[in-house]
């Protein structure tokens, strides 16, 4: 079952590359870069693996938040195509 996830971090490591930490969000399911630090995924793993997917590819004083969203319990003011995204 797909679920939707929120998932938001610091990266507290001025100048690095981070690049592999945005690929990896992109490859546990459907990812959306909704803000500087903020990402929507739809995923069927759990919130425990993704986070731990994700850590591997993170600084040890990085900061990593995910929690699964209910998708009738939510608000915000974005980009309508977001909205769009996120109700599919």
């Amino acid at each position: 079952m797909t679920r939707l996830y929120i998932i938001s971090y610091d990266l507290n490591n001025p100048g690095k590359d981070y690049t592999d930490l945005f690929q990896k969000i992109e490859s546990l399911g459907s990812a959306l870069h909704i803000q500087k630090s903020v990402w929507l995924l739809k995923s069927s793993l759990n919130a425990n693996e993704i986070a731990t997917s994700l850590h591997e590819k993170m600084d040890g004083n990085d900061i990593l938040f995910v929690s699964e969203l209910s998708k009738s319990n939510y608000q915000g003011w974005m980009n309508k195509n977001y909205w769009e995204w996120i109700k599919e």
